[in-house]
């Protein structure tokens, strides 16, 4: 899908090389190729692709992807990166991000692993396009979501480690200056690591309505409501407050066999679960900024055994306490 670039990246990017270390002979070709790139309306991903090989023919700068990424400001970037800045947190923006990554580009897929201690951020392509296996997405996403975070924290978090797909650069020994911790090559995934409790500290632009907004029109650029959807929220709405209601019972309410409709949910993109996750808990939110019922009887209306269960799901679905989401509100 085609992306628009205001003007001040062009300045933003000249900028970011000057500062990186290349001397002003090297930019003329550069700026050229910039504004050739930055003078149309829309922009599409693999002009921006073409841009970034470029890029690096002309300069010989393999690093530029990381120090693009540090200096991206909030300001000059669309409703995608709205998604991550107006999350609660860091756990959160990334779920937005992968949700609605077609706004931007399919292949950018991200994914959060968590054991006892650590949360490993996985940058991982599985849809085989061409730029799903370039150097420079891996390296500018991670110092893109280290860099905000960082900016949207007020916390200067320290990463644990990098670990990278592709092999070891002409300008690796800066990588750890960038990155602030150690960065290895030739492994299996691209992978980000920190200490699990990062996922959690609460982004100060956090905002609830914005994000609602920026969600509804992710959505409808990415995935517009069709008939079966609107069909299965209707019918789940009607079936949310039995906690036995799964796809099978959804399948006679819809009167259809349950292979046909998991078929049909395939062929659209979707799952029963995620449906289900989605509805609860936008009837949860909205529940809780009416302050219209209790927990025991909010946890009834959406087909929750208890209220601890209910906090349970809250939790794992936004990264965020319910009291501490009233406390957003």
């Amino acid at each position: 899908m085609a992306q628009k670039f205001p003007w001040q990246i062009e300045k933003l990017i000249v900028e970011s090389a000057i500062s990186s270390g290349l001397s002003f002979d090297d930019l003329p070709a550069n700026v050229a190729l910039f504004n050739n790139v930055l003078k149309k309306k829309n922009v599409t991903p693999d002009e921006i692709e073409q841009l970034m090989d470029d890029l690096e023919r002309l300069t010989g700068r393999t690093d530029l992807a990381i120090v693009f990424a540090q200096a991206f400001i909030p300001e000059f970037v669309d409703d995608y990166f709205l998604l991550g800045y107006t999350a609660s947190n860091l756990k959160e923006a990334i779920q937005l991000l992968s949700r609605y990554k077609r706004m931007l580009h399919p292949s950018l897929d991200l994914v959060i692993e968590e054991d006892d201690e650590f949360a490993h951020i996985i940058y991982r392509s599985t849809d085989h396009h061409p730029i799903a296996n370039k150097y420079f997405y891996s390296e500018a996403i991670f110092s893109c979501l280290l860099n905000r975070t960082r900016d949207l924290t007020h916390i200067p978090i320290a990463l644990e480690k990098i670990a990278f797909r592709h092999e070891k650069t002409s300008h690796h020994p800066l990588y750890p200056t960038y990155f602030g911790c150690p960065v290895i090559h030739n492994q299996p995934e691209d992978v980000l690591t920190v200490r699990k409790d990062v996922l959690y500290l609460p982004f100060h632009t956090h905002d609830p309505e914005t994000n609602q907004l920026v969600q509804a029109q992710a959505e409808s650029q990415c995935h517009p409501p069709c008939e079966l959807v609107l069909e299965i929220n209707r019918a789940l709405m009607q079936g949310l407050s039995d906690p036995e209601f799964g796809i099978e019972k959804l399948a006679n309410a819809l009167y259809m066999s349950q292979r046909s409709l998991q078929r049909k949910l395939n062929d659209a993109g979707y799952t029963f679960s995620k449906l289900k996750s989605e509805l609860r808990i936008t009837e949860a939110k909205k529940s809780l900024e009416g302050n219209k019922r209790t927990l025991e009887e909010l946890a009834e209306q959406l087909g929750f055994v208890n209220a601890h269960s209910l906090r349970q799901f809250f939790k794992k679905q936004t990264g965020m306490t319910i009291s501490e989401y009233r406390a957003t509100i």
